[in-house]
């Protein structure tokens, strides 16, 4: 288990535990975060990313679970950077208009782009894709 500090939008640092788990053809992480104590509701905020290349990992999924404990409290804006560093890989977001199960959401724009604004991601126009390195 990892610990992972992050600084809510209050401007309180909090830390947070977390787990991976890998699937069993190792193409694909899930990052769960939980607070320490946990809330009442067991939820946790749960980020996974399937790799693409050699290189690139894709964020596939990204949830707070409705969970208070994870609102706003820059759990992405920690998380995130922490998988490219252990993964050794860039990180980026699925484009906003993708085939199949492939798309990026409204609310996972806005991550990206307070990313961007913290100069912690970079965005391709031309692909619709944000990346962290």
């Amino acid at each position: 288990m990892g610990k992972l500090t992050c600084t809510g939008e209050d401007g309180i640092i909090r830390t947070f535990d977390y787990t991976v788990t890998q699937n069993s053809q190792g193409t694909e992480w899930t990052y769960r975060v939980r607070s320490n104590p946990p809330p009442e509701s067991d939820q946790c905020f749960e980020l996974t990313v399937e790799q693409i290349s050699s290189f690139e990992v894709r964020v596939v999924a990204m949830y707070n679970n409705g969970e208070l404990a994870y609102i706003a409290k820059g759990i992405p804006d920690s998380i995130l950077p922490l998988i490219a560093s252990e993964l050794n890989k860039l990180v980026c977001s699925s484009p906003s208009k993708g085939g199949g199960n492939t798309f990026r959401t409204a609310a996972a724009t806005k991550v990206w782009d307070r990313l961007v604004s913290k100069g912690l991601a970079n965005y391709s126009a031309g692909e619709d894709v944000y990346r962290i390195s």
